[in-house]
């Protein structure tokens, strides 16, 4: 399948347009433009496509790959590997590996770069580290000038 309008197809199936824009969020009529190719999900929408139908991001999106989600947590974010089960109560494990893998693909894609999907794990880990050291940085900064 080449376009991501047959790959949404494909994982709509036999299930009505109307069950499927409900499963995922959209007005029917959005699911049809997907379809016919006239304008494709944002990110929100194609990680709970992914999400909601078990759907490897890298398939659904670059047509890479596998169609299923497979049990390899490789490219899970450092955080829950060091907050363990305890993470689980706020997402599923790969939510949050899933997302920031589908925003590298999407970058990565539209800059014409092809990477296997353990660079963009690692890849969407060096990220997710960096953001998390620039978002304590600020968050310590307004705490001190909000205490002046």
């Amino acid at each position: 399948m080449s376009s991501i309008a047959e790959r949404l197809k494909s994982v709509r199936g036999e299930m009505s347009r109307e069950e499927f824009a409900r499963i995922i969020g959209v007005h029917v009529n959005t699911v049809g433009r997907y379809e016919r190719g006239e304008s494709e999900p944002d990110i929100s929408i194609t990680s709970k496509i992914c999400r909601e139908f078990d759907v490897n991001p890298h398939w659904l999106i670059l047509g890479e790959g596998k169609y299923g989600i497979d049990s390899d947590h490789s490219g899970i974010p450092h955080f829950y590997e060091t907050h363990g089960r305890g993470y689980r109560q706020y997402t599923s494990i790969g939510d949050d590996s899933m997302l920031l893998e589908i925003i590298v693909a999407y970058v990565l894609q539209e800059n014409g770069l092809e990477m296997s999907k353990k660079q963009i794990s690692a890849i969407a880990n060096l990220y997710y580290e960096e953001m998390h050291n620039r978002i304590m940085a600020i968050a310590v900064k307004i705490k001190e000038l909000d205490a002046d």
